[in-house]
């Protein structure tokens, strides 16, 4: 049987639309008025399933909607932190679950870095530069980046059919989302 554990979803405001709620009520959470900002709203729920939020966040993926999601561990639960990003013309799509400790830092396990103990130096090194980054957050775009008027702008026009009426098609070069 499945654990209930608290988890948290982050995710842009301004992609929440009817049917997603609908896949936001289903899964019995609601906003958490003390967390999140003016662009992004910050649902919870102390009885999510291992502290995930399953059918949302397949839905937020299938239409490309960034979001952040926390999980509280218990036991043989690990914690751990999600973070999705769409695919933009310059970067790749960024779909990454990280283990954490209880304060959502993350880290390298000591059944990851036992092996290197038998390697050479240089070999150890390469290895051990490969965990590091498998595990930094600094590549992964803020939430906030996803808000701004120019990214939705082309998004939108990326999901509409060519020769929408009355629509300018003209889009500002900068990253365009792939849809």
């Amino acid at each position: 049987m499945a654990d209930c554990l608290y988890g948290k979803i982050s995710i842009p405001k301004i992609f929440i639309d009817l049917d997603l709620e609908k896949v936001i009520e289903a899964e019995e959470i609601k906003p958490n008025p003390f967390e999140g900002s003016k662009e992004i709203v910050v649902y919870d729920s102390f009885q999510a399933i291992n502290g995930k939020f399953e059918d949302l966040e397949k839905e937020l993926v299938k239409r490309k909607i960034p979001f952040d999601r926390k999980s509280e561990g218990f036991c043989e639960i690990q914690p751990q932190c999600r973070y999705y990003r769409p695919a933009t013309k310059s970067n790749p799509e960024i779909d990454k679950i990280i283990q954490t400790d209880n304060s959502y830092l993350e880290y390298i396990t000591l059944d990851d870095l036992k092996p290197l103990l038998k390697l050479d130096a240089k070999e150890c090194k390469k290895r051990l530069k490969k965990l590091v980054e498998d595990v930094d957050l600094d590549h992964i775009p803020p939430l906030e980046n996803y808000v701004n008027n120019n990214w939705l702008r082309r998004f939108i026009l990326k999901l509409l059919p060519a020769g929408e009426p009355g629509e300018n098609r003209n889009i500002p070069k900068g990253e365009d989302v792939n849809v």
